[in-house]
């Protein structure tokens, strides 16, 4: 029961006729609630063996013990012995709308429990369950002629704040219960991959952490200082920030939470306003700190990060100090956001989640003030997705731990998408969501955003009002929607709580006592300002005498039209002016308006855009535009507009489709000194602003564009680039990580959809971020307009044939010299890729090799040897200074005959290169075989034709990386010869292997016409690739760790009936300089160069199979090993479950990226198909087949290759562990 703060519960009651507070009917002990209830349970279930089924859902009072009330007379008012109870079989904690008409909540309580069957020990929990669900449902108890709203939500139950004193205190006082719930749930590396940690956990990394900001000059804060020295932290939210503060309350610090999106002279100005002199941030704000240091002393330290306190074992750090004094220093600090000019520390006796912040809220809280707000916890596993920074996260946070319940926050490294959202829901499955309405209004665009909101027992939104058609929406389709208002300065002050079948959940109720302490001010005809009164217990400060020592919030309501419902108000607008837009960003109007008007041709600007997902704004004309049409008008004071925007925050930039023009001559509302009414403007208007939102928003006619993916990618790019200002290098450029904000991502789907054509379909506004990236993005436009993404047919045979024929003439080779060199120099592609800097690196150590000069897909020479380098160093591969002497990056591009080489470089190579190895191909298994021919086909030809205008006595030999995928399309079951393949249909059905098997064919004539010049040409069929030796580092976004990480997603993992063959990628390299350098393992060692490869050489000499000949079984092994790492459990499944969790999983290919390979198993495992029965599990796809598969012969191969002779199986050689334990780092990075 919701009451005044002490050890004592006081039902309200409330009269039918006119809704007025009745006295309280009685006081119950709030300590001895547990133990009455147990009481009346045995005295109520003794001797009750006979009862029937019935007895659980109908209790006569006359079955009930006479004593059964003898510790809790007073409680109710008695009752007939024919009095009946009726309840209805609902399970425990989802009591529903249940209706008695007998004696009182106390009994309801013990009935719950008959019905509930629960043991005596879990009946803590179950009144808890049912304290909740009675506020969320609003048990009504009939008594009479009396309606009592039943609210059993008794903060006071919880444990008083003295007892912990501080939030340290708090924190080991968890830590030390013998049971260990999980309290803090956040993500992994996902979205929906949440660690969950206890009290003991964070407890213990509160300990490393306070060691690792020792070491790093952060010693303890003196305990005898009255105030607390302040640290500040500015970093992105994560479980490294909620480690940190409670390291600095440990410490004796208090907190200092900013934003993450301020300016340095902001940060400058909120430091010095709160007296910190210290900041923990990282290395993304270092030019941020650096600015700020030019203005102030700093001391800056660095975020603790996961391996900083997991798995320390740091022994336990107590300070000595008093707790009690300790409880009276400031415990943390939040700032206000800005919206007056700079963002200001607030501080109050106390806070809550709140509709709007007033410009001069000030949140300093003590220890215990924290505590104290902490308390008033709803005592349910709650999900919140809002920043740490803010108070909304913070308060939610800390009241779940309060109260031992799990909360989990969403993960900020990620956009806030409705699939990024339920994900996490579906994982976390809380009781309590609390939000703001821009995620309701994600959530609420499809199905299951809607099913996991009606799963909670409550939706609490706060940070602004609900837009009405959203709330309706989700009210009537099942979602208990609860709004919850207050300010920092007053507290809570109500809450639109209500019983079932009450829809009106943009009404708050205000309550008592709230409801003695507060007065809605009617300012003008039923516009009502809310003020906190003198005397309310959670009000701070004042700023009013009006009435004496009161606070006005600023905050305007309307009142319920029915007199029975006076105590009913739906908010309205601030009246300082500010716009909450629906995602809780607060836009100043003022500052826009005031630059727009600075225009000589504008009379009056006005910012609208409450509820909205970006702000407009409506400008008249002065005189002197009058003549001017609308158009020009806009187009004149553009300027202006966009002046105003550079200064704006990216939510508040208005944008050109959102401008209202209005003749100078249209009166407006506005005050006897010419100011215009801010919420009559809106009113007057409110048909053009909504006019215009309907055009931004849904949209004009649908565009006729008509692109292929590429063109659309350009098409994507261009208008990123020009008319978004946002250079986005590259079509797989991660747009979030770019910095591309809300606004710009609805820009850009306005402009799709005014300019493409999208064959009728609708297009979610929020689809930038749900793509991820540009290529992406055009892919699934293509797809939207074609139906099924099936480019138009052409027969892609009829295309790889006249490929074969267009690039298979080649130039003549003239040798201009006598001598061929005693050194290798070895011209290598695809250094940037994991086998190509293998390659490099295995070719550098040899003393053979006397140059290696690598072609880098580069803007510039500085920037290839950058792409290569950090190709190396990512893998770590590190070199001597000799080896590095050796090596040459230069750019290139393989389209051209000379490949993009300068004069000089192309000189030096026609005279000296002996070797070439071309391993670089996009591996993209969505693109036909003609998006290949450009830079690939066309390449190995001009590779070729660069081999014989060598001017060496031979030509350079050529080794080409080819795929196992131009032979997965045989017909099964097959052996794959060490020999060329002639049917090209037994390429993989797609333009990848199709475009490698073209090759092939070119390399095969390249090497049949120069058979006269020596041209050693050699196509090497590469397998699936594993993870190097050294490092256990595999690429994770390669197909097999996409797979492996979808248990993070879909909690399983196909039950593959394969054997695969995996091959370390360091030994793929080391085979084929094999290969390219001997015929033997000791020529290898010798480094002879030709050995093996012959002019003689016939077809037979052409092909070799570079895949591991050592096989293992995918459920026998591979799936027991992995088990055997530190992946969450997952379930096997068979590979059509797997394929349909996966379809159902977050869609969003940046924080999911297995679903971009979801076309590609489905062909392989849709359908219900038992699975691939492909002896080599290969990059690209194997067409579906029931008959056993494919085997790879190696017998050629292994005896020119003593790597692949010697090769050993990942699994039986440790490699899958270290595997996984790589990606899982990966991943959470």
């Amino acid at each position: 029961v919701e009451g005044t703060p002490g050890p004592e519960v006081t039902p309200t009651s409330y009269e039918n006729d006119d809704a007025s507070v009745a006295s309280a009917t009685a006081t119950v002990a709030a300590r001895g609630l547990m133990e009455q209830v147990e009481m009346a349970w045995q005295k109520l279930t003794k001797g009750d063996e006979g009862a029937d089924e019935d007895d659980e859902h109908e209790l006569r009072m006359r079955d009930v013990p006479d004593d059964i009330y003898d510790d809790s007379d007073d409680l109710v008012e008695s009752l007939d012995d024919e009095s009946l109870f009726r309840f209805p079989a609902v399970g425990q904690g989802q009591l529903g709308d249940i209706n008695v008409a007998g004696r009182s909540a106390f009994y309801f309580l013990v009935v719950h429990k008959k019905q509930s069957q629960s043991s005596p020990e879990g009946f803590i929990d179950l009144i808890q369950g049912a304290q909740m669900a009675t506020m969320t449902s609003t048990a009504t108890i009939e008594a009479r002629s009396r309606s009592v709203v039943f609210r059993p939500v008794d903060h006071s139950l919880n444990p008083d704040p003295e007892k912990f004193h501080t939030i340290d205190g708090l924190l080991r006082s968890h830590a030390s219960e013998p049971d260990q719930p999980p309290l803090v749930c956040y993500p992994a590396k996902g979205v929906a991959d949440f660690e969950q940690w206890s009290a003991r956990d964070l407890n213990a990394f509160t300990d490393a952490a306070v060691a690792r900001y020792r070491e790093r000059g952060l010693e303890p804060a003196n305990p005898d200082l009255e105030k607390a020295p302040v640290v500040a932290i500015l970093a992105p939210s994560s479980l490294d920030i909620v480690v940190t503060f409670f390291a600095l309350n440990r410490l004796g610090y208090a907190a200092l939470f900013l934003s993450t999106r301020l300016t340095a002279p902001a940060y400058s100005r909120l430091l010095e306003m709160a007296n910190c002199s210290s900041i923990i941030t990282t290395e993304s704000f270092s030019q941020i700190i650096e600015e700020i240091q030019q203005e102030r002393q700093l001391q800056h330290l660095s975020l603790v990060g996961g391996a900083d306190y997991r798995d320390q074992n740091a022994p336990p750090f107590r300070r000595n100090c008093d707790p009690v004094k300790e409880s009276h220093k400031i415990g943390w600090i939040l700032h206000s956001s800005g919206s007056t000019g700079f963002p200001k520390p607030s501080e109050s006796r106390s806070t809550n989640v709140y509709l709007n912040v007033p410009p001069s809220s000030r949140i300093y809280l003590t220890n215990y003030q924290c505590l104290a707000n902490l308390r008033k916890s709803f005592s349910m596993k709650c999900f919140c997705v809002s920043p740490l920074f803010h108070s909304q996260a913070l308060m939610e946070l800390g009241r779940s731990f309060y109260t031992r319940k799990a909360m989990y926050i969403g993960n900020f490294s990620f956009p806030v998408t409705r699939q990024n959202l339920v994900a996490a829901l579906k994982v976390a499955q809380p009781e309590q969501i609390t939000t703001v309405p821009y995620v309701l209004k994600l959530l609420a665009e499809s199905g299951d955003g809607i099913a996991e909101l009606a799963k909670a027992k409550v939706v609490l939104y706060g940070g602004s009002a609900c837009p009405d058609d959203l709330g309706d929406r989700l009210v009537a389709q099942g979602v208990n929607l609860v709004g919850n208002y207050g300010a920092t300065e007053t507290g809570q002050i109500m809450t639109s709580f209500r019983p079932p079948g009450d829809k009106e959940w943009s009404y708050m109720r205000v309550w008592p006592p709230v409801a003695d302490y507060s007065l809605f001010d009617e300012i003008a005809p039923g516009v009502f300002e809310c003020v906190a009164l003198d005397g309310l217990p959670s009000k701070g400060p004042s700023n009013s005498d009006d009435p004496p020592k009161s606070f006005r919030t600023a905050d305007l309501f309307t009142r319920h039209p029915d007199p029975k419902k006076s105590n009913y108000y739906k908010y309205l607008s601030r009246l300082d002016d500010r716009l909450t837009l629906v995602n809780g960003e607060k836009v100043l109007p003022i500052p826009i308006e005031g630059r727009i008007r600075e225009d000589e041709l504008v009379k009056e600007a006005i910012v609208f855009g409450f509820q909205k997902t970006v702000p407009g704004a409506i400008i008249f004309k002065a005189d002197r535009a009058a003549e001017m049409s609308d158009a020009e008008f806009l187009e004149a004071v553009w300027p202006a507009v966009e002046a105003a925007n550079i200064r704006a925050e990216s939510f508040s930039r208005i944008p050109k489709e959102l401008v209202v023009v209005k003749d100078a001559s249209i009166a407006y509302p506005k005050t006897d000194k010419g100011t215009f009414i801010r919420a009559q403007m809106y009113q007057q208007f409110a048909e053009d602003i909504e006019r215009v939102y309907h055009g931004f928003e849904k949209g004009h006619a649908e565009g006729t564009l008509q692109l292929d993916p590429h063109q659309l990618e350009e098409f994507l790019l261009g208008k990123f680039r020009n008319d978004l200002k946002v250079p986005l290098p590259d079509a797989e450029t991660d747009v979030f990580s770019a910095g591309v904000d809300s606004l710009q991502t609805t820009r850009m789907w306005r402009l799709i959809k005014q300019n493409l054509d999208l064959g009728g379909h609708n297009l979610s506004n929020n689809v930038v971020f749900e793509k991820g990236n540009v290529r992406t993005l055009a892919r699934y436009l293509y797809e939207l307009r074609t139906g099924d993404g099936a480019e138009k047919q052409e027969d892609e045979i009829e295309v790889m044939r006249s490929m074969i024929e267009k690039y298979s003439t080649f130039t003549q080779h003239f040798p201009m010299q006598s001598k061929q060199p005693e050194k290798e120099i070895v011209l290598v592609t695809g250094g940037t890729g994991n086998l190509g800097a293998w390659l490099i690196a295995d070719l550098l150590k040899r003393p053979s090799v006397a140059e290696v000069w690598a072609l880098v897909r580069a803007p510039g020479q500085a920037a290839a040897g950058a792409r290569l380098m950090q190709s190396l160093v990512s893998r770590n591969i590190t070199l001597t200074d000799a080896e590095a002497a050796k090596l040459f990056a230069v750019p290139s591009g393989f389209s051209k005959p000379d490949l993009g080489l300068q004069a000089h470089e192309l000189n030096h190579l026609l005279s000296s290169t002996t070797c070439i190895i071309h391993s670089a191909w996009a591996v993209n298994f969505n693109l036909g075989v003609r998006s290949f021919e450009n830079q690939h086909v066309r390449g190995v030809h001009n590779l070729l034709n660069f081999c014989l205008r060598v001017t060496l006595p031979s030509p350079a030999k050529f080794f080409f990386c080819s795929s196992v995928s131009t032979a997965s399309g045989t017909p099964k079951p097959a052996t794959i010869p060490e020999a060329a393949i002639e049917d090209l249909t037994h390429a993989q059905g797609m333009g990848y292997g199709r475009s490698k098997l073209v090759a092939e064919h070119i390399v095969r004539n390249a090497m049949r016409q120069g058979k006269a010049a020596g041209l050693h040409a050699r196509v090497l069929r590469i397998g699936q690739l594993s993870g190097d030796c050294q490092n256990a580092d595999w690429n994770p976004t390669e197909a097999i760790a996409l797979m492996i990480r979808s248990a993070l997603t879909t909690k399983s993992l196909p039950a593959l009936d394969e054997r695969p063959s995996w091959l370390p990628v360091d030994l793929c390299a080391g085979a084929i300089l094999d290969i390219a350098f001997s015929k033997t393992s000791q020529n290898a060692k010798e480094g002879k160069v030709g050995a093996g490869t012959d002019g003689s050489s016939e077809d037979a000499d052409l092909v070799y199979h570079l895949v591991n000949p050592k096989l293992f079984s995918w459920k026998e092994d591979l799936l027991p090993a992995l088990r055997r790492t530190n992946l969450p459990a997952f379930e096997v499944v068979s590979p059509s479950q797997w394929l349909d969790r996966l379809k159902k999983s977050d869609a969003d290919p940046v924080r999911n990226p297995s679903v971009k390979l979801i076309d590609f198993w489905e062909k392989k495992y849709g359908g219900g198909a038992p699975g691939t029965k492909a002896v080599v599990t290969q990059e690209a796809s194997q067409e579906e087949s029931n008959v056993p598969g494919l085997t790879f012969e190696t017998l050629k191969t292994a005896q020119a290759s003593h790597t692949i002779a010697e090769a050993v199986d990942p699994v039986s050689a440790g490699l899958v562990e270290r595997y996984v334990e790589a990606w899982l780092r990966r991943w959470v990075e």
